[in-house]
């Protein structure tokens, strides 16, 4: 039995601040009655084209949008400079500007100007109207392509628009004109009519990401599918069965809110990068891999489903990866055993030693990769010592439910559930 660790120290005041958003009502473009979240989020309409040969897209943006925050009479989207925009309209809008984007001089700033404010719980429609070929060289990551055999679009491209700061989750119907015998794989639901597929995603997000092969192969197990193009696949077997197992890890773990309804994971035709959109997962070249990278990769990176909630440009990132790695590394603990749970928990300490704290005093900064994947971790393992695995577990919960996005709030809740001088000892442990 491992001795439990104890903290002491003073627990300084910390203040919880608490929104209260209130909705005005406007028919979201194309929602699908009874399958969105209880939660209203801005909603993107969408019609697409695509030209397979020309590389070239033609869009048609109907955007519901639901604004948080403070008061603004603007607001900025990105979008790639490749796009032609034919038309901008949105309720109140006086005139919009458009220029580089700060951080890629291959993506544009589209600024709308409003003749009055908006506010908390306003709901704004715009329409955005563009076209424009789309080529690898023309996205600020070399992930997207548009070809006859793979097909792939995602905010890695900037191929639709995008709210500044990346914060702004939503939910999406598209409805795409993919001529030939392309099969189409999405984070949502997809039919088919035709050349056009329907795309619904009503779990929020910040991106459409979708693929579309010619090629596609599937293997399948309960809620999770697996899509690949090499018949030579490696890793088959341990995909689908980490997948499968780790969706119902994560439900029972985490569940008690929110819960995944089903996990897709496509595996591209390219030989690196790889990303996820809550439950639907990219991989590329799995060669090098092994069972038991891919058990925490995939498990880490499902648990994003809840784990997202945090401004990943700001030091609240660490709400985001460290809590989906400490989640993962718990689902490995369950598959793999304690031992093999231990000797990871070892090789935090060992790399976490000398790094930076998680939160620093007077400053915001988001923390580096090693902090967010070993150091973090490796203090919420510490304070399971403290408070114990069960109760651990339903902290999580609880950061979940209360759709927790700061560490003071984070560390409020510990306070309330577990007492001043626990939270007291956590907050210092995070500073150290």
């Amino acid at each position: 039995m491992n001795k439990k660790l104890r903290w002491k120290g003073t627990f300084p005041s910390l203040f919880l601040m608490i929104a209260m958003v209130k909705a005005s009502s406007l028919l979201a473009f194309g929602v699908i009655d009874g399958d969105l979240p209880k939660t209203v989020f801005t909603h993107y309409d969408v019609q697409l084209k695509i030209d397979i040969k020309r590389e070239f897209i033609a869009t048609v943006f109907n955007i519901n949008y639901q604004h948080e925050g403070k008061q603004v009479d603007s607001l900025q989207l990105f979008l790639n400079n490749s796009m032609t925009i034919e038309k901008l309209e949105a309720a109140y809008l006086k005139d919009f500007k458009i220029q580089a984007a700060t951080f890629s001089d291959k993506v544009n700033e589209i600024t709308l100007l409003f003749s009055q404010n908006i506010k908390p719980g306003d709901r704004i429609p715009i329409q955005i109207h563009y076209a424009g070929q789309l080529r690898q060289e023309d996205m600020p990551f070399a992930v997207d392509l548009i070809s006859e055999q793979w097909l792939e679009l995602s905010v890695n491209s900037f191929w639709h628009p995008i709210f500044k700061g990346f914060l702004t989750n939503f939910t999406a119907d598209v409805t795409l004109e993919l001529p030939g015998n392309f099969e189409v794989v999405s984070s949502g639901k997809v039919s088919r009519k035709g050349d056009r597929f329907l795309i619904h995603n009503a779990v929020p997000q910040v991106d459409i990401a979708f693929c579309a092969s010619p090629k596609f192969l599937k293997r399948a197990e309960g809620k999770m599918n697996i899509f690949y193009t090499n018949p030579e696949q490696p890793f088959l077997d341990a995909l689908i069965r980490h997948g499968s197992q780790s969706l119902t890890f994560l439900n029972n773990w985490l569940g008690n809110n929110d819960s995944i309804p089903y996990g897709k994971i496509v595996i591209a035709p390219r030989p690196e990068t790889g990303y996820a959109r809550k439950h639907f997962i990219i991989l590329s070249n799995l060669k090098n891999s092994d069972e038991a990278h891919l058990s925490n990769f995939i498990a880490h990176e499902f648990a994003h489903f809840w784990w997202l909630k945090g401004d990943s440009n700001t030091d609240a990132n660490w709400l985001n990866e460290s809590f989906a790695e400490y989640t993962a590394l718990q689902y490995q603990r369950e598959v793999l055993g304690e031992a093999f749970f231990q000797e990871q928990i070892e090789k935090l300490r060992k790399r976490s030693a000398g790094l930076p704290p998680i939160i620093t005093e007077g400053s915001n900064e988001r923390q580096s990769h090693d902090v967010l994947y070993h150091k973090g971790p490796l203090k919420l393992y510490e304070l399971e010592q403290v408070i114990g695995k069960k109760p651990m577990q339903t902290l999580l919960q609880k950061v979940n439910e209360k759709s927790v996005k700061t560490t003071e709030t984070l560390l409020s809740l510990v306070k309330i559930l577990h007492g001043v001088e626990i939270a007291a000892g956590f907050e210092q442990s995070l500073k150290q």
